[in-house]
Order: structure tokens, then sequence, then C-alpha cells
């Protein structure tokens, strides 16, 4: 608690009697009084004067992330879906990139408390927006059809693998970024860096899982028709006469 201004200012103003008072008066009981008034004056400034500012580590809480959901390994339940029950895949998929992607609100709004006091930060955080968005895309749009989803194999897979390199880039950056920090700026770093790591662990897993359960859809190939044979001589022969 802090003392109001004018609150202050009095206390000030009694301390300043007080500290008079000692100097000019010559009674010993009366010195005592002022003595002893000026202490308890002390001691209320004291008490309510404002405190210092925590340090930027404590003020900004870009080490909390005890809100990151921990969803173990991404998409590991497709491998119990056969291949005739795709509406229930696209759930688990679409519940899997929504935890991904409130992961990556997470880490997005850490990188952007820190981008002022880091500026390389604030690309890391445009490539963490940009994964979310892919990932948002999969989630929403897994096809329910197997023809649609032979055809999208590759694209689905693709989203994913570069989405696991921007966060790859991602950690690389900031291993780089907390090498070339004095050791008493690099607590909060760590602690960013740490969950990118795991954002890309995560996404790295997900990739796999999800290219295991798309090879129980392999690609139908189109055979062409097999061109007629020409005639032997024998037949030529025959057909003549």
């Amino acid at each position: 608690m802090v003392l109001p201004g004018r609150a202050q200012t009095g206390l000030f103003i009694l301390l300043l009697l007080c500290i008079i008072s000692l100097l000019v008066i010559q009674e010993p009981l009366q010195k005592g009084i002022s003595a002893a008034a000026a202490l308890v004056v002390l001691s209320v400034l004291y008490l309510y004067q404002p405190k210092p500012a925590p340090p930027i580590a404590q003020r900004v809480p870009v080490e909390d992330f005890s809100i990151w959901v921990d969803i173990g390994e991404p998409l590991s339940k497709l491998s119990q879906v056969e291949p005739g029950q795709l509406l229930l895949a696209g759930r688990l998929v679409k519940e899997d990139m929504k935890l991904l992607c409130s992961n990556l609100d997470l880490l997005d709004s850490r990188l952007k408390m820190m981008s002022g006091r880091f500026g390389e930060l604030e690309g890391i955080g445009e490539l963490a927006f940009e994964v979310k968005r892919r990932l948002e895309l999969l989630g929403s749009d897994f096809p329910s059809n197997p023809s649609v989803l032979r055809e999208r194999k590759k694209d689905m897979l693709t989203v994913l693998e570069y989405s696991e390199m921007d966060m790859k880039y991602a950690h690389e950056k900031l291993v780089f970024l907390l090498s070339s920090q004095p050791i008493e700026q690099t607590y909060m770093l760590e602690q960013l860096e740490r969950q990118v790591r795991r954002m890309e662990e995560g996404i790295r897993q997900a990739r796999r899982n999800l290219s295991a359960f798309l090879e129980k859809f392999p690609t139908l190939e189109t055979s062409s028709p097999t061109p007629e044979a020409p005639p032997s001589a024998q037949q030529s022969a025959t057909q003549a006469s």
C-alpha cells in the first residue's frame, strides 16, 4: 500500500517540525517526545514507501507456460482408426490440430511480449502465426472421401513438413540468439527456446503419424489398355486365303 501524496507531504512536514524541535528545545522531556515522534513518522514513511519494481523476468510472465496443453504424441490415435472410419479420423485430426494451435497462440503471445526487447523475435512470431494458420486449415478440411484423401495425401503431408521446417528454423534462431546474449538476459529466452523445440517435435510426430495412417490409402494406379498384338504371319496368310 502507498500513502496518498497529501498524506506523505503532511508526514514530511511533521518530521521536519520534530527535527527542528530537537534542535531548539532544551528541556530533556520535550526532546524525548520530539525524538519519539520523529521515529514514528520515519517508521510510517518507510512502511508505506512504494516498493521497487520487480525484475523484468518477473514482470513479464514469459516463463509461465502453465496453460501449455500437453497432448502427448499428436495424431497417435490415428493408428487405431480403420480406413472406413474417415469421419472419426477427421475428428481426431481436428482435435489435435486445435490443441497445437492453442499452444502456438500461447507461444506467439510470449514472443510478442519479448519482441520489444529482442527484435529478432518478431520474425519468429510471424512464423508461429503462419504455422498456426496452416494447421487450422488442415484440421478443418480433412477429407472424408477416400478418393479425395488419396488425391490430397501429398498436400497434407507437405503442410506438416513445411510447418516442421519453420519451427526448426525458429528454434535454431533462438539458439543462436541465446548464444549471443549476456548470461543475465538468457533466462526468458531459454523458456521460449524450450517451448519452440517442443512445438517442432510435436509437429514432427504429427507428420509421422499422419503419414502412417495415409499409407492405408495407396494411390490407385490407372491401368492403360493393353494394345492388341499384331497378327502373326500365319494368321495373315489364313485371312488372305
